[in-house]
Parts: C-alpha cells; sequence; structure tokens
C-alpha cells in the first residue's frame, strides 16, 4: 500500500545519511567496544568516542556529559528516579513536578520517585498545554521539605507546545532543585543549547530525529555544576557505571549522526515543513467546524493537532488506511479512553475523542500532504454526512450554551 506517513511525533523514518554510517559497524566493523586487546574492539571504542564528540556538539555539550541508553524512557527513568535515589538521603519528602499533559514516561517516572521518599506532584497546564507557571510557582511555595526536581517537556509529543524550559530551570535552580527535561521531540524542531536552556539532566531519542528505534542518551550536567544520578542497574561498568551493559555501536552512531543531522538543517527543514503545514491546512480550508487543540503561536511547525465536530477520530482513521496519522501518543494508540494531553487542556471527552494530530516531517513532499489532506476532508464530509451530531449541531450548540453537555 502507498502509504502517506504523516505521524512523524510517533516515530520518524532512518535518513538514508545515518543508514549509511551504522551500516559498516552492522557488518565487518562489529567489535565489541569493551574489548581493547585486537583491532575490532578498538575500532568500535573509536567509533562510540567519536559518536560522543558529534552528539555532545550537537547539543552544546561536552563529551563526558553524554551517557547512552536505549532511548529516551530509559533516560528519563535515569535522570528522575536515578536523581531522587542519589538525593534520598540528604532530601528527605522533597517535591518532584511534573506536569499533567507531559508524556506518560515521564508522568511514571516522577510518581515512581515516591519510593525514593519523595512527593511527587502532577501540575496543570495552561490552554496552550505549556506549564502554568502560576500553579508552579504556588507548589514550590508550600513545598515544606523543599524540591528535588521540575520535570518538564521541551516539545510536547501530542500538541507541539515549546516549553520556556530557561524559564522553569531558574525556577529550579531558585530553590536548589534540578532542570529535568524530555527533548525526544526538539531535535530538529528547535534551537538546542543544554547550557541556554540551564538545563541539569536531559533525555534524548534517535527515532524522533530519523535516526534508530533503541538508541538515546542522557545528558548528564558536568560543568558549572555536577548533578548527582545513582545507576538503576548494576552490571559491566560501562557508562561510568551508569547504564552498565554491551554498548550498541551502530545505534549510537546512528543516533549521534541524526542528532547532529537534525541540528545541522533545522532552519532549512522547518521553514520547508511550515510550507508544507501552509498547504495541508488549505485542503481543509473547506472543511467547517474544525479547531486546534493548544495555541497556533507557541508549537512547532510540523505539528497540527485538530479537532473536529461531530466526528469520532477512531472511526475515521479506520476509513484512512492509506493515511498515517493518529489521534494521541503512539504509546497510546489502541486506547479507547481519551488523550490525557488534550483532557489536561479541558477539553471535554467528546472534544478529545474527535481530534486528530498530524506530525509533518523532513521526507514528506507537497504533493503527499496535499493528497493526505484531501483525503482527510473527503472522509471527514462523508461521516457528517449520516451523523445525527452534525445535523442537530445548532441545537447542541444551543444546549451547551446553557450549560449542559459538558
Amino acid at each position: 500500500m502507498d502509504v502517506l506517513y504523516l505521524d512523524n511525533h510517533a516515530t520518524t523514518p532512518i535518513d538514508p545519511r545515518v543508514r549509511d554510517a551504522m551500516w559498516p559497524l552492522l557488518g565487518e566493523a562489529f567489535g565489541n567496544p569493551a574489548s581493547r586487546t585486537h583491532a575490532l574492539g578498538l575500532a568500535a571504542r573509536r567509533a562510540v568516542e567519536a559518536a560522543r564528540r558529534e552528539a555532545a556538539e550537537a547539543i552544546c555539550a561536552t563529551p563526558d556529559e553524554l551517557v547512552f541508553t536505549s532511548g529516551a524512557t530509559e533516560s528519563l527513568n535515569l535522570a528522575i528516579r536515578g536523581h531522587a535515589r542519589a538525593r534520598a538521603a540528604d532530601k528527605p519528602g522533597a517535591a518532584v513536578f511534573c506536569f499533567a499533559a507531559d508524556h506518560s514516561a515521564t508522568r511514571a517516572c516522577t510518581e515512581a520517585t515516591s519510593e525514593a521518599g519523595m512527593r511527587p506532584q502532577v501540575l496543570p497546564v495552561d490552554v496552550d498545554g505549556l506549564p502554568d507557571l502560576d500553579a508552579l510557582d504556588a507548589a514550590i511555595a508550600a513545598a515544606d521539605a523543599g524540591v528535588l526536581a521540575i520535570v518538564c517537556t521541551a516539545v510536547h509529543n501530542e500538541l507541539g507546545s515549546i516549553a520556556p524550559v530557561a524559564a522553569l530551570a531558574a525556577r529550579a535552580h531558585a530553590v536548589g532543585a534540578v532542570c529535568i527535561v524530555d527533548a525526544a521531540q526538539a531535535p530538529g524542531r528547535v534551537p538546542i543549547d543544554v547550557d541556554a536552556w540551564d538545563a541539569d539532566l536531559v533525555a534524548w531519542t534517535a527515532h524522533k530525529c530519523y535516526g534508530p528505534k533503541g538508541a538515546g542518551a542522557l545528558y548528564v550536567r558536568r560543568q558549572r555544576r555536577s548533578v548527582a544520578v545513582a545507576p538503576l542497574q548494576v552490571g559491566g561498568g560501562q557508562e561510568g557505571g551508569l547504564r552498565p551493559g554491551t554498548l550498541a555501536t551502530a545505534q549510537i552512531v546512528g543516533f549521534s549522526r541524526a542528532l547532529s543531522l537534525a541540528e545541522a538543517e533545522r532552519e532549512a527543514d522547518q521553514a520547508r515543513i511550515a510550507g508544507l503545514r501552509d498547504a495541508f491546512l488549505a485542503e481543509l480550508a473547506e472543511t467547517p467546524a474544525f479547531a486546534w487543540n493548544g495555541g497556533r503561536d507557541t508549537r512547532v511547525v510540523g505539528n497540527l493537532n485538530l479537532r473536529f465536530e461531530a466526528i469520532d477520530a477512531a472511526t475515521l482513521l479506520l476509513a484512512l488506511p492509506d493515511v498515517a496519522i493518529s489521534a494521541g501518543s503512539a504509546c497510546a494508540s489502541g486506547n479507547n479512553a481519551p488523550s490525557v494531553a488534550l483532557t489536561a487542556l479541558g477539553l471535554s471527552r467528546e472534544e478529545a475523542l474527535s481530534s486528530l494530530r498530524i506530525g509533518l516531517g523532513r521526507f514528506n513532499t507537497l504533493e503527499q500532504v496535499r493528497r493526505a489532506g484531501s483525503r482527510i476532508a473527503t472522509e471527514i464530509a462523508a461521516q457528517r454526512a449520516s451523523s445525527p451530531l452534525w445535523a442537530m449541531r445548532d441545537d447542541v450548540a444551543a444546549l451547551r450554551a446553557l450549560g449542559f453537555g459538558r
């Protein structure tokens, strides 16, 4: 099937340049980077360290600040739970804050800090899906045992919203806490500079920026201040003891090349994707009663999260097998519950379940987005033609104006 792939927040195709960099390490250069007694092992080790330097340069870090992992979920576990373990003795009962629209991995890791004696708390977001800074300030003031960490999402995986990371980091540091960032969706979409963010721990993954699945890293600040992290696993002591296990050389090289390319080509990519977004929206121009979820001006250009009145998103997706889009996070795919991120904005269950997430990317073409937009508009019109809710929309609107149906 010729699939029109517009789900680039779920995952991205591997860039051929990334694949080419990985290929030798899957073939003749297969050595274990921990083997230091022969040429194959030493070559693999050199490849890993070159990749570490390449990735560090892309995010404005130093090579010793990067710990390679299997992706953002593992990195978040190591950052949030590992930091809580490391500070359990000297910050008992301290608060750990995350936000209601955060990815399930971020929220689960925050909740798990209770195992180390911390007090996790999920705070609200504003109408754009961004952290509610007033609620955060109030929560910080009420934290009797102090604050261990503020956890945030640099670019939201469903809404595309761009968080004020530096402002959150400043609040954390003012009370002796750290700022932990889920940056899975950031590379290639927003400028990356861990010093400008002033972040302490940052989780990365490869497959959101045209690299392989199963590869990522954790940035652990060592410059200006050093952040304590306790390992969650024991083993052979690789990655400074923070992430033991044989290093996946090819995956690491793929991650670093993808990250480097994403940053080097970000401005050109985003300018082109903005044009694709406008072309997609032009195909929906004649479609009535649709709205944006989250702010239009606070999101990355390739993200469209739209809700369509009197439409069931799950039914619509079934009618579009040749268009790869989603109704929310890939991790929640197949779940009939409304998106946590959308309900955190204050949307009703009905509104959340009538929403689609479209993610445009590097390898989409103008012809693809126009075809996809046309297909979606046609199916929406067909679904509404047989929908009693659409036929009765004026009556429903009148009832809602009176306070019913929310």
